[in-house]
């Protein structure tokens, strides 16, 4: 059973509340009398799978893949639904580290609590004095009260038998849900998962469908005691030039897209690395103005006995032929017909996930190797830093920091070609 967990997160990427987020039901069981063959090893599936959360107009959204029954067939395919979610005042305390306390240029020194130095004696110390809203704690030896900064960068001195705590946020989550009466169910086609929201609109959706052909839909939405799909039609197809990514067309969605402003592409000098003056002007595409979307898709590739770093045979011969995904980012325009003006070359993350823990303690020294399956979907800033979060191996999540700059570096310009005939590409 797949349930969808929301998390409220500080700066420093602690959780500062969760809570399981409340669907409709979304169920698919495959009997003798099932029309559509099922899942290998499985009789029934629940939930959502792949999910993205974007920022619509004035609403959060959450696409994700479901499967459902219709009669006898099973209906597979992208839903989306506004996500709601309402916030409480944070109640209790929490540990943010073990064997560490605050350091005074995070959190400023507000007295001792008062003895006996116990665990709750510190708690109901800060509780009562004006703006402490963390301690250092010592069991039986000290008890320092703190004022911290809304989120402090995880910056601590380790110290043996001391604990850091935090009191909890100023809000928490209290209930995330999704509507039955607002729950999308768009028509199943050749691409059944990977769709992205593009612009949220009250009264309309662009989606992006496919990277490479760059394909946007156009979903017209009612709101009439809830919110119903009136029409879903092909709006924008363009295509990146041949030489993009080796003319690779079996590229995939992860995520789209994370807007940045002017302002910011601006501050970071976006294609004016040094190497671009040894260019001919001509042939480098002119960069659109304005803000633009970041986007990060991918691809898989079937790994050889020769493409990756030294070590035993035997490890080369259990790898040879399995695949790996390897991730790229490309840019968007922000206004129609949003066609791709960037794209970078590929990249992966290195393993680092608990089930490969195993594989990272038999690489060589200087040997590093990527997860197998990585799956990014979401973008997020944070400060001048682009936050990707991923999936590793269908069975964990993790969050890798980027500078942003770096990003911007990888990026190449590139010009897409407009009104493509898809009658014309055999692929799709």
């Amino acid at each position: 059973r797949n349930e969808l967990v929301l998390a409220h997160l500080a700066k420093d990427f602690s959780v500062l509340s969760h809570v399981l987020v409340e669907m409709p039901r979304l169920s698919c069981y495959f009997t003798p009398e099932t029309q559509t063959a099922g899942r290998q090893f499985l009789d029934e599936v629940h939930g959502p799978m792949d999910a993205r959360i974007a920022w619509g107009a004035d609403e959060i959204w959450v696409l994700f893949y479901a499967e459902r029954n219709q009669q006898q067939e099973v209906e597979r395919g992208m839903h989306a639904a506004p996500l709601h979610i309402s916030w409480e005042k944070c109640r209790g305390w929490s540990m943010h580290s073990n064997d560490a306390v605050w350091t005074p240029s995070q959190c400023r020194w507000l007295g001792a609590g008062l003895p006996p130095y116990t665990l709750q004696n510190c708690q109901q110390s800060c509780e009562a004095k004006e703006r402490c809203n963390a301690f250092s704690f010592h069991e039986d030896s000290a008890c320092e009260l703190r004022h911290c900064a809304a989120a402090p960068q995880a910056q601590l001195w380790h110290m043996k038998g001391w604990q850091s705590w935090r009191r909890g946020a100023p809000q928490c989550l209290q209930r995330a849900w999704v509507k039955d009466e607002e729950l999308l169910a768009f028509p199943a086609g050749s691409v059944e998962k990977n769709w992205n929201l593009i612009e949220g609109q009250r009264d309309r959706l662009f989606l992006e469908y496919f990277i490479e052909p760059h394909i946007v839909l156009t979903a017209h939405l009612q709101r009439h005691a809830g919110i119903s799909i009136t029409g879903l039609e092909q709006s924008f197809v363009t295509r990146w030039p041949f030489e993009v990514l080796h003319g690779l067309t079996n590229v995939r969605g992860g995520f789209c897209c994370l807007r940045l402003s002017e302002e910011l592409l601006t501050a970071h000098r976006l294609f004016t690395e040094p190497w671009w003056f040894d260019e001919d002007a001509a042939d480098v595409p002119a960069t659109p103005t304005g803000p633009l979307r970041l986007g990060v898709g991918h691809l898989q590739r079937i790994r050889s006995p020769f493409d990756q770093a030294p070590g035993d045979l035997s490890r080369f011969r259990r790898q040879a032929k399995s695949r790996t995904y390897h991730q790229f980012f490309y840019m968007l325009r922000d206004s129609e017909p949003f066609d791709v003006v960037a794209v970078s070359p590929e990249w992966c993350i290195t393993i680092n996930g608990h089930f490969s823990k195993h594989w990272a303690e038999v690489l060589a020294p200087g040997e590093e190797a990527c997860e197998s399956i990585q799956f990014v979907a979401g973008l997020a800033l944070r400060d001048t830093e682009v936050v990707v979060s991923y999936g590793i191996n269908d069975c964990e999540s993790d969050l890798l920091p980027l500078a942003l700059g770096e990003v911007l570096a990888m990026l190449r310009p590139v010009r897409s070609d407009a009104n493509i005939s898809l009658d014309d590409l055999e692929m799709i």
